[in-house]
């Protein structure tokens, strides 16, 4: 298993993008690109729909299904967290940090990392 990475600080280029999916056993799509890609520059904790808002400025055609099925993958393999939401009923966020760090939720809702 590879160690956990931060990919949200800098672009990744086409191989970078291959490489990362090959490590984790996922096969390169274009539509998993515009997803994973979309989550590393957002630089925020974006639920579900604000990435399908964010996706669809690289690449309209992939579906609201494609985006929560591309993020249960990339959750499910490594590449991205999945963060609980705090209230009741509320949307769950996603995060492309999966390297040592805790989650600190204010009370506007915002959600900041906090190194350990």
């Amino acid at each position: 298993m590879t160690e956990p990475q931060s990919h949200s600080e800098h672009q990744i280029d086409a191989e970078q993008l291959r490489q990362i999916f090959a490590q984790h056993g996922l096969r390169t799509t274009r539509q998993r690109e515009s997803v994973y890609r979309a989550l590393c520059a957002c630089g925020e904790h974006p639920t579900a729909e604000q990435l399908l808002a964010l996706v669809h400025q690289i690449d309209p055609e992939v579906s609201q299904a494609t985006v929560y099925n591309t993020l249960d993958t990339l959750v499910e393999c490594g590449l991205a967290n999945r963060i609980p939401s705090t209230v009741s009923g509320g949307a769950c966020r996603y995060d492309a940090d999966t390297g040592e760090h805790v989650h600190m939720v204010l009370k506007d809702g915002r959600i900041l990392d906090v190194p350990l």
